[in-house]
Protein backbone atom coordinates (compact mmCIF):
# COMPACT_ATOMS: atom_id res chain seq x y z
CA UNK A 1 0.00 0.00 0.00
CA UNK A 2 1.71 3.61 -0.81
CA UNK A 3 0.50 6.35 1.25
CA UNK A 4 0.03 9.83 -0.05
CA UNK A 5 3.48 11.29 1.13
CA UNK A 6 6.02 11.66 -2.02
CA UNK A 7 8.74 8.48 -2.16
CA UNK A 8 12.10 7.94 -3.46
CA UNK A 9 13.52 4.70 -5.20
CA UNK A 10 15.94 3.30 -3.67
CA UNK A 11 18.17 0.51 -4.28
CA UNK A 12 20.09 -2.21 -2.19
CA UNK A 13 23.03 -1.82 0.09
CA UNK A 14 20.07 -0.68 2.98
CA UNK A 15 22.48 -0.43 5.86
CA UNK A 16 24.60 2.48 3.72
CA UNK A 17 21.22 4.01 2.39
CA UNK A 18 19.66 4.06 6.55
CA UNK A 19 22.46 7.37 6.72
CA UNK A 20 19.38 8.77 4.12
CA UNK A 21 16.26 8.21 5.85
CA UNK A 22 16.64 11.09 8.21
CA UNK A 23 17.23 13.50 5.48
CA UNK A 24 14.69 12.59 3.33
CA UNK A 25 12.14 12.25 6.37
CA UNK A 26 13.24 15.45 6.97
CA UNK A 27 12.34 16.60 3.54
CA UNK A 28 8.38 15.09 3.35
CA UNK A 29 9.59 11.94 1.69
CA UNK A 30 9.59 8.20 2.44
CA UNK A 31 12.04 6.09 1.06
CA UNK A 32 11.46 2.77 -0.96
CA UNK A 33 14.02 -0.12 -1.02
CA UNK A 34 14.62 -2.33 -4.07
CA UNK A 35 16.83 -4.81 -4.20
CA UNK A 36 19.36 -4.56 -6.90
CA UNK A 37 18.86 -8.23 -8.17
CA UNK A 38 17.13 -7.66 -11.71
CA UNK A 39 13.47 -8.08 -10.41
CA UNK A 40 14.05 -5.19 -8.36
CA UNK A 41 15.34 -2.88 -10.69
CA UNK A 42 12.15 -3.43 -13.26
CA UNK A 43 9.92 -3.23 -10.12
CA UNK A 44 11.76 0.39 -9.26
CA UNK A 45 11.35 1.55 -13.01
CA UNK A 46 7.66 0.45 -13.39
CA UNK A 47 6.61 2.25 -10.65
CA UNK A 48 8.97 5.42 -11.62
CA UNK A 49 6.42 4.99 -14.53
CA UNK A 50 3.72 5.16 -12.96
CA UNK A 51 4.22 8.47 -10.96
CA UNK A 52 4.69 6.70 -7.97
CA UNK A 53 8.13 8.78 -7.63
CA UNK A 54 9.50 12.59 -6.99
CA UNK A 55 13.02 11.05 -7.20
CA UNK A 56 15.23 8.54 -7.77
CA UNK A 57 18.48 7.43 -5.92
CA UNK A 58 20.32 4.29 -7.40
CA UNK A 59 23.15 2.84 -5.13
CA UNK A 60 23.91 -0.38 -6.67
CA UNK A 61 24.53 -1.15 -10.38
CA UNK A 62 25.00 -4.39 -10.30
CA UNK A 63 22.04 -4.68 -12.91
CA UNK A 64 24.03 -2.82 -15.26
CA UNK A 65 26.89 -5.62 -14.78
CA UNK A 66 24.07 -8.55 -15.38
CA UNK A 67 22.63 -6.47 -18.76
CA UNK A 68 26.23 -6.48 -20.45
CA UNK A 69 27.52 -9.74 -18.76
CA UNK A 70 24.72 -12.04 -18.03
CA UNK A 71 23.68 -13.94 -14.27
CA UNK A 72 21.00 -13.63 -12.27
CA UNK A 73 20.81 -9.83 -11.80
CA UNK A 74 20.50 -8.98 -15.39
CA UNK A 75 17.03 -7.32 -15.81
CA UNK A 76 14.07 -8.07 -18.18
CA UNK A 77 13.65 -3.94 -18.78
CA UNK A 78 16.46 -1.64 -18.98
CA UNK A 79 17.71 0.48 -15.85
CA UNK A 80 18.22 3.76 -15.36
CA UNK A 81 16.44 5.24 -17.41
CA UNK A 82 12.66 6.04 -16.36
CA UNK A 83 13.70 9.06 -13.94
CA UNK A 84 15.69 10.37 -16.74
CA UNK A 85 12.79 10.42 -19.05
CA UNK A 86 10.48 11.84 -16.47
CA UNK A 87 12.96 14.49 -15.52
CA UNK A 88 13.03 13.37 -11.98
CA UNK A 89 16.10 14.35 -9.86
CA UNK A 90 18.84 11.01 -9.79
CA UNK A 91 21.49 10.21 -7.55
CA UNK A 92 23.57 7.68 -9.22
CA UNK A 93 26.29 5.84 -7.17
CA UNK A 94 28.49 3.70 -9.13
CA UNK A 95 28.78 0.82 -7.18
CA UNK A 96 28.81 -2.95 -6.76
CA UNK A 97 29.35 -2.99 -10.60
CA UNK A 98 32.11 -5.25 -10.91
CA UNK A 99 30.49 -8.29 -10.69
CA UNK A 100 27.86 -10.63 -11.90
CA UNK A 101 25.51 -12.62 -9.62
CA UNK A 102 25.38 -16.34 -10.48
CA UNK A 103 24.52 -19.43 -8.29
CA UNK A 104 26.38 -22.17 -7.05
CA UNK A 105 30.27 -23.02 -8.14
CA UNK A 106 28.50 -25.67 -10.16
CA UNK A 107 26.13 -23.24 -11.98
CA UNK A 108 28.58 -20.64 -13.04
CA UNK A 109 28.98 -21.16 -17.08
CA UNK A 110 32.42 -22.67 -17.84
CA UNK A 111 33.36 -19.48 -20.00
CA UNK A 112 33.40 -17.68 -16.68
CA UNK A 113 35.29 -20.07 -14.49
CA UNK A 114 38.93 -18.87 -14.62
CA UNK A 115 37.93 -15.54 -13.41
CA UNK A 116 38.32 -14.00 -10.27
CA UNK A 117 34.73 -15.16 -8.27
CA UNK A 118 33.89 -14.51 -4.50
CA UNK A 119 31.58 -18.12 -3.44
CA UNK A 120 28.91 -15.43 -0.66
CA UNK A 121 27.35 -19.24 0.13
CA UNK A 122 26.73 -22.02 -1.36
CA UNK A 123 24.10 -20.73 -3.24
CA UNK A 124 25.72 -17.49 -4.67
CA UNK A 125 28.89 -16.70 -6.91
CA UNK A 126 29.84 -13.27 -7.78
CA UNK A 127 32.32 -13.40 -10.95
CA UNK A 128 34.57 -10.93 -11.57
CA UNK A 129 33.77 -9.06 -15.41
CA UNK A 130 36.58 -7.97 -17.41
CA UNK A 131 38.19 -5.00 -18.51
CA UNK A 132 35.80 -5.22 -22.25
CA UNK A 133 32.50 -5.54 -20.19
CA UNK A 134 33.95 -2.66 -18.03
CA UNK A 135 33.79 -0.51 -21.03
CA UNK A 136 30.44 -1.44 -22.40
CA UNK A 137 29.30 -1.01 -18.93
CA UNK A 138 30.79 2.39 -18.36
CA UNK A 139 29.27 3.70 -22.08
CA UNK A 140 26.04 2.40 -21.03
CA UNK A 141 26.06 4.31 -17.62
CA UNK A 142 27.24 7.60 -19.78
CA UNK A 143 24.44 6.86 -22.52
CA UNK A 144 21.64 6.54 -19.88
CA UNK A 145 22.69 9.50 -17.67
CA UNK A 146 23.36 11.56 -20.69
CA UNK A 147 19.94 11.10 -21.76
CA UNK A 148 18.47 12.17 -18.56
CA UNK A 149 16.47 15.19 -18.25
CA UNK A 150 16.05 16.01 -14.95
CA UNK A 151 18.89 17.28 -12.21
CA UNK A 152 21.64 14.40 -11.93
CA UNK A 153 24.24 14.02 -9.41
CA UNK A 154 26.44 10.99 -10.44
CA UNK A 155 28.92 9.74 -7.49
CA UNK A 156 32.32 7.92 -7.99
CA UNK A 157 33.48 6.47 -5.12
CA UNK A 158 37.16 6.56 -4.54
CA UNK A 159 37.52 3.69 -2.20
CA UNK A 160 35.64 0.33 -2.79
CA UNK A 161 32.14 0.15 -1.37
CA UNK A 162 31.48 -3.15 -1.94
CA UNK A 163 31.81 -5.59 1.42
CA UNK A 164 35.29 -7.73 -0.34
CA UNK A 165 37.04 -7.24 -2.86
CA UNK A 166 37.66 -9.65 -5.68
Amino acid sequence: MFDASPSSGRRRQSRRLMHLLPLLEAGGYQGVIFHANGVGGVAMEELIEAGMFAGAIDYTLSELAGEVAGGFHAPTKPGLVAAGRLGLPQVVVASCVDFTAHGSRQTVPEALRGRASYYHNPEATLVRINGEEMVRIGALLAARLNAANGPLALVLPMHALEPFLL
